[in-house]
């Protein structure tokens, strides 16, 4: 029984020792910041990952997500040479999202002093995005959309023009029409006289 006790609580043990070694580095310096996502990486390496994840939760009272972001860090070797620590902000936010840019943008961005200690979260967002979308490809032109043969989009409009008179000769039927004929007759008579036009102007070029 004590040794099935033993064995049951030893995952503990061992994930207790883990959070004790990450929670040192979890101050607001660069050198700090990325030692813990250097400290989570082996963690998740020694315990696998749902005892990685219970670790984080419970004993670091830490999201899951945010130990990812905390993991991304020491992925971008731009972020963990040791000649840029001095310009890097002291903010695990900022630098995850400085951690997006491939080594060599960051590397450019550091020495073009584009990257400073005192850049804030909405700052590295927006470095971030400009490089990624220097880097992208320029769209492909779009091709001219196609249009459909004039005959067949004049019968179209033809027959979308019928349903709309036959409607409008419902609603002149209705014995409703006489009391609002005031208000509603200047309308029909504006949209009828430009289909009026229209007439005219076809009869005037045969």
């Amino acid at each position: 029984m004590s040794i099935v006790l033993a064995e049951a609580t030893l995952p503990d043990v061992l994930a207790s020792a883990w959070a004790d070694r990450v929670r040192v580095h979890l101050v607001r310096t660069v050198e700090n910041i990325l030692a813990a996502g250097q400290e989570l990486d082996e963690a998740k390496a020694a315990l696998g990952h749902g005892r990685f994840e219970a670790m984080v939760t419970d004993e670091l009272g830490m999201a899951p997500r945010t130990a990812q972001m905390f993991m991304a860090l020491v992925r971008n070797p731009a972020l963990v040479d040791a000649n840029h620590g001095s310009h890097l902000p002291p903010s695990w936010r900022s630098l995850y999202e400085l951690s997006r840019l491939p080594e060599a943008d960051l590397t450019a961005a550091i020495e073009a002093h584009e990257v400073r200690p005192d850049m804030e979260r909405r700052e590295a967002l927006q470095l971030v995005r400009r490089y990624l979308d220097a880097d992208a490809p320029p769209a492909a032109a779009r091709p001219p959309a196609r249009r459909l043969p004039l005959p067949d989009q004049v019968r179209s409009a033809g027959w979308e023009l019928d349903k709309v008179v036959t409607r409008l000769e419902k609603l002149v039927a209705d014995d409703r029409f006489n009391q609002h004929e005031e208000v509603v007759g200047g309308w029909l008579r504006f949209h009828l006289d430009r289909a009026v036009a229209l007439r005219d102007r076809l009869e005037g070029s045969a």
